[in-house]
């Protein structure tokens, strides 16, 4: 990676509001980081020169209200939690959107919190919802799969 500086608040390209999800692609070396303030998420080369700027506000595919945190899958694909639509988006190794899953709720599967992303090996996804106190686990198509973890009855459960 390199070592100049790349950022600086603001709205402006290359420039964040609020950075919060980091990933590298294994399979390129893109970086990618949520600009989550911004609503959107800024893919960068190993030169650290700004690749594609990937969403904006909104409800609709491929926008976001305050994406979080974001991973790459073994394939390349772009794995990005979209905190308050409560859902996950996917997008290709060429940063085109493919699906989304999830939906608003407390039921096995529904997010109240996507916050934090990542991928098994075997393809899975483990999505951290941090207001339903659990981690949900999904096919990496998205498919409910399991859930575990709860609210605990004392401080620190």
């Amino acid at each position: 990676v390199s070592t100049q500086s790349t950022g600086g608040p603001g709205e402006g390209r290359g420039q964040f509001n609020e950075p919060r999800g980091i990933a590298f692609n294994d399979c390129n070396g893109d970086l990618a980081v949520c600009d989550t303030e911004n609503h959107r998420v800024q893919i960068f080369d190993i030169a650290g020169n700004l690749v594609k700027i990937i969403g904006r506000k909104g409800k609709n595919p491929g926008e976001f209200k305050e994406p979080i945190s974001c991973t790459y899958d073994r394939w390349g694909r772009l794995l990005i939690s979209d905190h308050c639509n409560y859902r996950v988006q996917i997008f290709d190794n060429n940063y085109q959107y493919i699906s989304q899953f999830g939906k608003y709720g407390k039921s096995s599967g529904e997010f109240w919190g996507v916050n934090g992303i990542c991928t098994h090996l075997n393809g899975d996804i483990l999505v951290v919802d941090s207001d339903n106190n659990c981690l949900s686990v999904h096919s990496s198509d998205g498919r409910f799969i399991s859930v575990f973890g709860r609210r605990g009855a004392e401080r620190w459960e």
